[in-house]
């Protein structure tokens, strides 16, 4: 998908200058991923955007990193109210990768805080830059 169209789905601002647009963006296609969240865990009963607020909070170091890993290797966790036990979160289809949504984009921009970069191309799958 071209940039723009990436740029678009992740909220940024084209009145925004380049250098700025990365600023407090999300680095997921949040739409997706919620729908993809939902259509796998349908007993998973959190508010839109919950899962990604814990994504946000995860800490910027090799310990953060081994711990969104686990969320990608479908190892996370939610409570299922209803059922009064954990469950696992899946947010990939490994059984049947078809259920997945695979993209790519060119030129993703974002920033840290502190330092904007931008990487030449990103690959998704449903929603999640897996770099």
């Amino acid at each position: 998908m071209p940039r723009e169209e990436a740029e678009q789905r992740r909220g940024f601002d084209p009145e925004v200058p380049p250098a700025d647009r990365a600023r407090n963006r999300s680095l997921f296609f949040d739409d997706l991923l919620d729908t993809k969240l939902r259509e796998f865990n349908p007993r998973y009963a959190e508010a839109e955007g919950a899962l990604l607020g814990a994504f946000r909070h995860l800490h910027t170091d090799i310990y953060g990193n081994r711990e969104f890993v686990e969320y990608l290797r479908n190892r996370g966790k939610f409570f299922d109210v209803d059922a009064k036990r954990e469950r696992d979160l899946i947010l990939i289809d490994y059984v049947d990768p078809s259920r997945n949504v695979f993209e790519v984009t060119e030129e993703w921009a974002f920033h840290n805080g502190h330092y904007g970069t931008r990487e030449d191309v990103v690959f998704l799958i449903n929603g999640i830059r897996c770099w």
